[in-house]
């Protein structure tokens, strides 16, 4: 009887069910310095795109935010299966600098008059961390 419970059960889970402790999915990724600021660029990306979609009328022309370049500074050590330490640092640097461009073009639309309150909290959070963080960052490095 209970087999046949975990017989039908298992027809209902929408994933396949991983009975032994040694096995994992393969297409996990594991959180990277490089990766984790990768993520809050393009966060800080869509906070200037919804701040100067705002104060559009006052604008000559969108800031520049640099999102070409900054994938492919992220792409080259990305795809890397093991990066050396000096291209790592490097990678960080680099969108750790692009971090810092798109923080101060966001306090420039603010200046302009464009609001927060249409972001969500999630970069809400984004920005207090950028605001908090990001100069003891880029002493370390």
């Amino acid at each position: 009887m209970p087999c046949e419970l975990f017989y039908h059960t298992s027809h209902l889970l929408k994933h396949p069910l991983i009975l032994d402790a040694t096995c994992a999915p393969i297409d996990i990724s594991y959180p990277t310095d490089l990766g984790i600021l990768n993520q809050a660029r393009k966060q800080t990306e869509r906070i200037i795109d919804s701040l100067s979609e705002q104060i559009k009328g006052r604008l000559d022309k969108k800031p520049r935010t640099y999102r070409e370049l900054a994938i492919k500074d992220y792409i080259v050590v990305a795809k890397k299966s093991r990066p050396r330490h000096k291209q790592r640092s490097k990678a960080i640097k680099r969108q750790l600098q692009y971090i810092k461009i798109n923080l101060s073009h966001i306090h420039g639309l603010i200046s302009l008059g464009a609001t927060l309150s249409a972001l969500t909290k999630r970069q809400h959070l984004i920005l207090s961390f950028g605001h908090r963080s990001l100069s003891s960052t880029v002493m370390v490095i």
